[in-house]
């Protein structure tokens, strides 16, 4: 196993690191009493929030909630504060921006929400039941979805590689 798996950081130490990374995407950082962030856990906790320039969903990163980083990107992914940890979200972010990963929806005819997840761009030309084979492989959710008819929405941080796949 990889030694930095287990190599525990302090979170708020990598903000500047995450700025500095990302300076090109104009960062900003926010806290619980600026307004719009009071959803915030913590009161200690930092937001660093990267406007879409494309005008799709932003991407924020939340520092300190329970010790830990979160990435909200049309659904979240919580990050524990070890090494190994940082350097899987940073790598992630990349991917994001570079449109290498969307986040992909998968909700029922009457747009109840049954999985989503963050998927590699070429992972999005299999079969939907492939890709969401973790809701799929549930009996009782196939029937469902395969009686009443998804939707699944990939979504890229440039909109222009966004799809949709109806069925039913």
């Amino acid at each position: 196993m990889d030694e930095r798996y287990y190599m525990e950081i302090d979170p708020f130490d990598k903000i500047n690191e995450i700025l500095e990374s990302f300076k090109s995407y104009a960062p900003k950082v926010f806290s619980k009493t600026d307004k719009g962030f009071d959803w915030m856990e913590e009161d200690h906790s930092k937001c660093i929030a990267f406007k879409n320039p494309y005008g799709g969903e932003d991407l924020e990163i939340v520092v300190g909630d329970r010790g830990e980083f979160t990435l909200y990107y049309k659904g979240h992914a919580h990050y524990a504060n070890y090494q190994y940890d940082y350097d899987l979200m940073i790598e992630r972010v990349r991917d994001i921006f570079n449109n290498n990963i969307c986040t992909g929806y998968l909700t029922d005819r009457n747009a109840k929400w049954y999985g989503s997840g963050y998927f590699k761009k070429s992972k999005i030309a299999e079969p939907v039941q492939k890709v969401f084979e973790f809701v799929f492989k549930e009996k009782e959710f196939y029937n469902h979805l395969t009686a009443t008819g998804y939707k699944v929405e990939y979504i890229f941080w440039n909109p222009i590689y966004n799809k949709t796949i109806q069925n039913g």
